[in-house]
């Protein structure tokens, strides 16, 4: 690339980071989960049903349940519902006060 001044620049790749891990590590971790809760069970003496295989939805449910409360869309949806029920709320209120705002004001006139 030819600079400003028609000296050539080289630049380095930079590897953009994954937005990616955090969502894997949840796939994975529910992939396997009911896999190693059966080994560790198994290991200390205690019966539990072999774990049965699980479609990618059933996996991809249970992840996104666990996380329900605390991802960010569920914090901003949250905030959302927050903010269109306070403008609900106002906009009664201000319902209310131009109807008894115009009901004082022009009872005087009759």
């Amino acid at each position: 690339m030819a600079g400003r001044n028609g000296n050539v620049n080289f630049r380095h790749w930079v590897r953009p980071r994954t937005s990616q891990y955090s969502y894997l590590y949840d796939y994975r971790k529910n992939y396997y989960d009911d896999v190693i809760d059966y080994l560790d069970r198994r290991k200390s003496g205690m019966y539990r049903d072999v774990p049965r295989p699980q479609t990618w939805a059933e996996r991809a449910l249970r992840t996104y349940t666990q996380k329900l409360g605390t991802t960010e869309n569920a914090i901003k949806a949250r905030n959302d519902t927050d903010l269109i029920h306070k403008v609900q709320q106002s906009r009664v209120l201000h319902t209310v006060h131009t109807k008894l705002s115009h009901a004082r004001h022009f009872t005087t006139f009759y």
